[in-house]
């Protein structure tokens, strides 16, 4: 992890960008810079030799169509960064030395470029500045023989160049906490908006699995597979079919409830040989005699009966009956392998929300913890934008969730400071128990309704808040307030 001054960059790839799009906003600026001192070395051009003065001109467009779209996008880093003040303070200085030397008007230049430095890297890289065009001034001087000057401009410019650097470095720092803070928000916001997604499509996903749905739909179609009136689904339960749901009422079979029609078939009974080999199968009640039939209905006057078995990855999970009391059919093996056809789909969605069922109270435990971290999401986010708050010698520090009294810190529990800070943020008006258990506890808090009370003793003990002029006061048939300091 790389720290600057205030911003963390949490990995090389962040600094990389942050370098990449400091110099992307800020290429115009550096072309204006080119263009005020070009201007500047033809405004000297009498006293100027003029083919060094284009030449480091054109050198100095190279060098930043250079930075822009080759050395950067490839080296970008804070050791990058120092490359560049190095250069610019080496092309200032030159600049400056053919303009006039340590008079020269450029001059202007070396505290505008420090402030700009401080954008990449704050207090480091304005402090780096202010060294590079330190020691470039000092050259100058040098080189010039004006070492008469030392004592005058190098004693004021030289602190100037520091003190921009410091201010600069201050401003900047502010910038990065501010873009870091913003960049945290909208991370926090997008990871919360794929969890409400996801919770979302996990619940629409439950609610399509879930069994009962799924064999209602099976119970709504399945008589249309033969078009025949009756249909009964029974879920298998080791060697025996257990009913499960019908379109059909207890009283119109004649028996006590349906629940009752739970049965278990013989080995050598036609529903069992069907079963077994996974075809629909079609039972002439009048014709193959009353003995044909599962035990629930071998006392009901049926005219057409059908069995479809339901199979599933080679297992049978349960069978189908359609019956009809008026109609009198025989069905093509083209309609009983549309049936049984109709059989292996349902067998399979059945299969699937068995599966589903059996782990639904994983996925509601998942659901749950889900919810609760989009709520500390939520917490988090709030907490974020939440100011400092002062009111006498109690102090609240919202970002980073303190509380100070007299200067001591103290130890409160989350929901503790959320009361205690929407107390606060309110102070002088009066809240009710409802509002401060919305804002603190959520909509969806359906627990005891004495938490508010219990939270208020915890919070008047911790802060010592006794006697005649407490901080936070009840009122009567309103809530509770914080007093203004």
């Amino acid at each position: 992890m790389l720290k600057y001054n205030g911003m963390v960059a949490k990995d090389l790839e962040m600094t990389e960008n942050l370098i990449l799009k400091t110099e992307s906003e800020t290429l115009k600026f550096r072309l204006a810079t080119l263009l005020v001192a070009s201007a500047a070395l033809l405004w000297f051009q009498r006293e100027v030799a003029l083919l060094p003065a284009v030449t480091l001109v054109f050198v100095y467009l190279a060098y930043l169509l250079a930075l822009r779209y080759y050395i950067l996008p490839r080296f970008a880093s804070p050791y990058t960064v120092i490359g560049m003040v190095i250069v610019d303070a080496v092309m200032l200085s030159t600049a400056m030395f053919i303009t006039g030397g340590v008079v020269s008007p450029l001059f202007i230049l070396f505290p505008v470029f420090i402030i700009y430095y401080s954008i990449y890297l704050g207090y480091v890289s304005s402090l780096a500045a202010a060294t590079a065009f330190s020691l470039g001034y000092g050259i100058l001087i040098i080189v010039q023989g004006a070492e008469n000057l030392v004592g005058g401009l190098v004693a004021i410019q030289v602190p100037l160049f520091y003190f921009l650097a410091v201010f600069s470095g201050y401003l900047a720092q502010k910038r990065f906490r501010e873009r870091e803070e913003k960049e945290v928000l909208q991370q926090i916001l997008r990871v919360e908006n794929r969890a409400r997604g996801l919770l979302e499509a996990a619940k629409s996903i439950s609610r399509t699995l879930e069994l009962s749905t799924v064999v209602e739909d099976i119970i709504e179609n399945a008589p249309a597979a033969l078009n025949l009136s009756h249909c009964l689904l029974f879920l298998a339960d080791g060697a025996s079919l257990t009913f499960k749901q019908g379109n059909i009422s207890p009283q119109q079979l004649a028996i006590s409830s349906l629940p009752e029609t739970s049965f278990t078939p013989t080995p050598d009974s036609l529903i069992a040989k069907a079963m077994a080999a996974g075809t629909a199968v079609a039972l002439s009640p009048t014709t193959e005699g009353k003995g044909a039939l599962p035990p629930w209905a071998q006392g009901l006057s049926l005219r057409t009966f059908v069995a479809i078995p339901l199979k599933a990855r080679g297992e049978t999970v349960g069978a189908i009956f359609l019956f009809d009391f008026h109609i009198s059919r025989a069905f093509t093996p083209e309609e009983l392998r549309l049936a049984q056809g109709y059989g292996e789909l349902a067998g399979n969605a059945i299969s699937h929300a068995i599966i589903h069922e059996r782990g639904q109270s994983r996925v509601q435990q998942l659901a749950t913890e889900m919810e609760s971290v989009i709520q500390r999401m939520d917490r988090g986010r709030e907490q974020r934008r939440k100011g400092e708050l002062q009111i006498g010698d109690l102090y609240i520090d919202g970002p980073k969730g303190q509380v100070s009294l007299e200067g001591k810190r103290l130890s409160l529990s989350p929901t503790e400071f959320e009361v205690l800070y929407l107390l606060s943020e309110h102070a002088g008006r009066p809240l009710n128990q409802e509002t401060i258990l919305r804002r603190v506890w959520g909509d969806e808090y359906h627990g005891q309704t004495n938490v508010v009370d219990v939270c208020i003793h915890r919070l008047r003990r911790k802060l010592a808040d006794t006697g005649a002029q407490k901080r936070i006061i009840t009122i009567r048939g309103e809530g509770y307030m914080m007093r203004r300091a």
